[in-house]
């Protein structure tokens, strides 16, 4: 028969564990490439697609920069909407959301989110580059 201290030990540790897998969040997926494959069957289109995204992002986040150091709010807020639609319909889930959540913090004037959003949004853009 095991000793009530160790018992009551073993629950603890066991609560202990199950409070921290349900704290942990699963990995944002950068990039599901079944949305663009739904879509087209024609992988080199796909890659073509990718590759425009690509190159067109850097002169985003720049204007996007820009708009929030001239405090152009709405500015802020068109591209992040820009943005969020080009990243959601080519798959770039991580892209997407973060571009979310600037368009809407833009939308309210809450300019605080933004500057640390710009940065969130770079890191999650050279994440997908990377898949590539």
């Amino acid at each position: 028969m095991e000793d009530s201290a160790d018992y009551v030990r073993e629950e603890e540790l066991a609560f202990a564990k199950s409070q921290q897998l349900q704290q942990e969040k699963p990995k944002e997926q950068v990039f599901d490439h079944s949305v663009l494959q739904q879509l087209l069957s024609d992988e080199q289109q796909i890659s073509s697609i990718i590759d425009a995204f690509i190159s067109e992002m850097p002169s985003h986040l720049a204007e996007l920069n820009t708009a929030l150091q001239t405090n152009d709010i709405a500015i802020a807020a068109a591209l992040s909407h820009k943005i969020k639609g080009s990243a959601a319909s080519i798959g770039a889930n991580m892209l997407a959301r973060i571009a979310r959540h600037l368009e809407n913090a833009a939308k309210e004037g809450d300019i605080q989110p933004l500057e640390q959003g710009i940065q969130d949004l770079t890191e999650a853009f050279r994440l997908f580059q990377e898949e590539f």
